[in-house]
């Protein structure tokens, strides 16, 4: 057996505000630690936020773009792993032959835990403080698990999978339940109880959750000022944006800052 450490398979990176595009034969991981990644799969748009991840299967042509201050943990999975490894959970039931397009976009794209993005950062700072090949090695072993046992999230109709694409294009947009309700071509009343019935919250309540996660990220991996954060998550005013965060976190923004 040979001695060799492990080749590298945890990175943080940057991209450019150009697209571009290729493939890889394994499976990748791309979680953002600050910021939102654009990428194109399948014709179809995805922004990835920060407390998400997107998966992209093994042959996959897919095209991506960020701002270039942006940085992203990517993990570049063994072989031996197929997409099924972290489909297992998913509601809808997804079988062995993954590359027979049984799954969707929204499949790939994932919420993550509070207990994975605490080791996320914990990964973050041994990449730049350190170079070990096996720790990296171990880290991998250890996050791709937490994220293959993460709860599959119920995958709404496509009614209502429009609206969430809305929304996570242009988080900071003043989205209100009549537009919506137009983009799922449903009355406001009917839209507000489909949307309930599918996510088990109102429409207002999951905009808030994101752009608090938005709001998290930038507090925690930026120098942006607190105005500046407050207008890219969609408040016009800086006192309701920091009350708002205190709700949610216990901590308001500058504690947060300080703190972490």
């Amino acid at each position: 057996m040979s001695n060799a450490p492990p080749p590298q398979c945890l990175f943080i990176r940057t991209y450019g505000q150009q697209p571009k595009g290729h493939s890889h034969r394994h499976l990748q991981i791309t979680i953002p630690l600050t910021g939102t990644i654009n990428m194109i799969m399948n014709d179809e748009v995805l922004n990835v936020h920060y407390g998400e991840a997107v998966i992209i299967p093994s042959h996959m042509f897919h095209q991506f773009k960020a701002q270039e201050d942006f940085r992203f943990l990517v993990m570049d999975l063994p072989q031996t792993l197929n997409l099924n490894h972290f489909l297992r959970n998913n509601s809808q039931g997804i079988n062995d032959n993954y590359q027979a397009n049984n799954y969707k976009n929204s499949d790939l794209h994932i919420p993550l835990d509070e207990k994975t993005l605490l080791f996320i950062q914990f990964i973050e700072k041994q990449l730049t403080t350190a170079g070990n090949t096996t720790i990296e090695a171990l880290m991998l072993e250890l996050l791709t698990e937490l994220i293959s046992s993460l709860d599959r999230p119920y995958r709404p109709d496509s009614r209502i999978t429009k609206v969430i694409n809305r929304i996570d294009q242009d988080i900071a947009a003043p989205h209100c339940i009549a537009s919506l309700a137009e983009v799922a071509c449903l009355s406001p009343s009917q839209f507000k109880a489909v949307f309930k019935h599918q996510l088990g919250c109102l429409p207002n309540d999951y905009i808030t959750e994101k752009r608090m996660q938005k709001a998290l990220g930038l507090i925690l991996n930026t120098d942006l000022p607190i105005a500046i954060i407050a207008e890219q998550c969609g408040y016009r005013s800086v006192p309701a944006f920091i009350r708002r965060f205190k709700q949610t976190y216990n901590q308001t923004p500058n504690k947060m800052r300080i703190n972490s």
